[in-house]
């Protein structure tokens, strides 16, 4: 799917540079990450996910939403 789909879906803003970026999957754990996904990182209870976006695109992430 298209970032730029998926980011109108969420009402969140495209960059005209990154909207023909193909995703392939969708993760908020980042060992869920698969090569040319979508890494989405929050603060949680017990961890923040912003700790783990260089995993994130170590593993093959395209795209990370803060």
């Amino acid at each position: 799917m298209k970032l730029q789909l998926l980011c109108a879906s969420a009402g969140i803003d495209c960059p005209a540079s990154a909207e023909e970026i193909e995703i392939e999957g969708v993760a908020m754990d980042s060992r869920r990450v698969v090569p040319g996904g979508l890494f989405i990182c929050i603060r949680g209870l017990h961890a923040d996910g912003h700790a783990y976006i260089s995993r994130a695109i170590a593993l093959g992430a395209v795209c990370v939403i803060t």
